[in-house]
């Protein structure tokens, strides 16, 4: 067999003393000479793939080949929420992607991959092709991103992100009884479409049916993947059990195993934070949970404070100043192994 290198390549002339047309058709292509030549001149010239980030391969043009690592938002093993042939992978910061095809049906979510493939796009949704998929060692949690309707309709930003989104339904469609498209509408004022496979079920038996619930004006959270198909974008469900039930300006519960990138939710079981020039010890200002019977406002003072979507974990809440007409000063006196405890009761100075 003779090898020359050509421009940036390289040419291998073999005749039928190696390479045999018998062997050409044989099933067993690797115990058979063709095989075994063609492996090996592959194992001389492969090189080890420059890694991609996610967000360098979203950005890619049809037919750029990348080499990227991610964790598996959701894979193939999970039986009735598994999209066919197809898994998306995120990065640490939730930014993904779609991958197609996989034939492999043991990838789980929060599983590391590797992924060579090619930019393609498959009804307007942009994907990766894969090449060759390799599972790593290790595994993270999920990483799911509150958005806003608006955003989640913003397909050229956030495609193939997992994100959760809230809001009052605008109308339902069914397709053979089940749910298959919601559309749903927060104060951000555009809507997004909701939309489940019919072969998606629930991971939780004992989950509400979405037939029972989801109607026009319901206030419901939804988690899905952020993509395209023929009838424009869409939110990707990847489990019943993730649409629920809610209520405007509550925390949406997050979802077992994922990870929740909710950065207005904060909570504080002892004490809390000083809230623009309050006092501290116990306030805590935002959409968060005071600890201790805190008090919580934009103002952060005892007696003028007004709430802010906060409840107390322990103790007696004190919010606003309609809700404190009295201030309880509680004096324990030991004496030996006796306590008695004394309790005024002031009245509140009247500010005018």
């Amino acid at each position: 067999m003779a090898t020359e290198a050509v421009s940036a390549g390289r040419v291998y002339v073999s005749g039928t003393v190696f390479c045999s047309n018998f062997e050409v058709a044989a099933e067993d292509q690797v115990s058979y000479s063709n095989g075994i030549i063609a492996q090996n001149i592959l194992n001389m010239v492969k090189k080890e793939p420059v890694i991609s980030t996610i967000e360098e391969a979203r950005k890619g043009a049809d037919g750029e080949v990348f080499t990227v690592t991610g964790t598996v938002a959701n894979g193939t093993a999970e039986t009735g929420n598994a999209f066919f042939n197809t898994i998306y992978i995120q990065d640490e910061k939730g930014n993904g992607i779609n991958v197609f095809p996989i034939d492999d049906n043991t990838i789980r979510r929060g599983d590391q991959v590797q992924v060579t493939g090619t930019i393609s796009e498959y009804i307007g949704d942009k994907q990766l092709s894969a090449i060759s998929v390799t599972v790593l060692e290790g595994s993270r949690d999920v990483v799911i991103t509150d958005a806003t309707t608006k955003e989640a309709n913003d397909y050229e930003s956030n495609f193939g992100k997992l994100v959760r989104v809230k809001g009052k339904v605008q109308s339902v469609r069914l397709a053979s009884g089940l749910v298959d498209s919601i559309e749903v509408m927060d104060e951000s004022g555009e809507s997004c479409r909701v939309f489940i496979d019919g072969y998606i079920g629930y991971s939780d038996d004992s989950s509400q049916k979405l037939e029972d619930f989801v109607k026009k004006g319901a206030y419901i959270s939804a988690v899905g993947f952020v993509s395209h198909d023929a009838e424009g974008n869409r939110l990707r469900v990847r489990d019943r059990s993730e649409i629920l039930l809610a209520e405007a300006g509550e925390d949406t519960p997050g979802t077992p195993g994922d990870s929740g990138n909710q950065n207005n939710n904060n909570n504080n079981n002892n004490g809390g934070n000083n809230g623009q020039g309050g006092s501290a010890g116990g306030g805590n200002t935002g959409n968060g949970n005071t600890g201790n019977g805190g008090n919580s406002g934009g103002s952060g003072n005892a007696g003028t404070s007004s709430q802010s979507n906060s409840q107390s974990l322990s103790g007696s809440p004190r919010t606003g100043d309609a809700a404190n007409p009295a201030v309880w000063i509680i004096v324990l006196l030991a004496a030996g192994a006796a306590a008695t405890v004394i309790v005024l009761k002031m009245r509140k100075k009247n500010n005018g």
